[in-house]
């Protein structure tokens, strides 16, 4: 299996359209502000839905199975404000090193909001 992590904030040099291309959208939300979800040339709001097909072909998938989310720290902490549910001995989280900082801070984090102890109960193998 081949995997793929497209992540365009933290690799690679600036592409040289995407200057322009960002001082477009900051025109657009500088006219419309929030209209800009639905009214903008590119309505923000579609981005991810606008995306896909693209993605998809970049990847080898199809559109209905890729998704552009947030941030891996972001999806950690959403992911584990729903699903951890720590009971009893049954607490502990594992993560692998290295490890991005924010993404143990968000583990971390999750942990001490329902009532544990991070020290204790996180972790990190590898």
């Amino acid at each position: 299996m081949t995997l793929s992590y497209l992540c365009g904030h933290s690799l690679g040099p600036l592409v040289r359209s995407t200057r322009a291309r960002i001082e477009e959208e900051l025109g657009a939300w500088g006219r419309m502000g929030i209209g800009g979800y639905g009214k903008s040339p590119l309505p923000w709001m579609r981005y991810a839905h606008d995306l896909r097909p693209t993605l998809a072909r970049l990847v080898g998938a199809r559109a209905d199975e890729v998704a552009i989310m947030n941030s891996l720290t972001v999806n950690l902490h959403m992911l584990l404000a729903r699903f951890y549910q720590p009971q009893g001995r049954r607490r502990k989280i594992l993560i692998d090193a290295p490890v991005f900082p924010s993404d143990r801070m968000a583990v971390s984090s999750q942990i001490a909001w329902r009532g544990g102890d991070p020290s204790a109960d996180l972790i990190v193998i590898g």
